[in-house]
């Protein structure tokens, strides 16, 4: 595939701007003469996917999936966000926290085992 149309590039090599007025050939022609064809390319691509070597397993893996389009160049960042959970003073129906969950924590976000651990030890201060 040329890099520019061949009618473009005629223009230039009529008018003498082309940067190689004296080739007609293109960039896939240039590369084909010298040795590194698609066909080789591939090949090469090939013996690097049965590497030794992980990291060149995986970058010959990833180059295959950006071929196939199934990657692209540049990713997008994951979008972050925050979630606040508060308790709504206004809402009857909520319950108060028990004495032994800390000011400021939401006792869902507790592991079960430290619930009961600090319940345990809230009791064990009562008597």
């Amino acid at each position: 595939m040329p890099l520019m149309k061949p009618e473009i590039q005629e223009v230039l090599r009529k008018a003498g701007l082309s940067k190689d007025s004296k080739s007609e050939n293109t960039l896939s022609q240039q590369l084909d003469s010298a040795g590194l064809s698609l066909d080789v390319a591939f090949e090469t691509l090939y013996d690097l996917t049965r590497s030794n070597s992980e990291n060149t397993r995986a970058r010959a893996a990833e180059t295959v999936l950006k071929l196939h389009g199934v990657m692209k160049e540049t990713t997008q960042a994951a979008p972050t966000f925050t979630i606040v959970i508060q308790e709504s003073p206004q809402n009857p129906a909520s319950t108060p926290l028990p004495s032994f969950v800390p000011q400021g924590i939401n006792p869902v976000l507790l592991p079960r085992p430290l619930l009961k651990e600090l319940s345990a030890s809230a009791k064990e201060k009562v008597n």
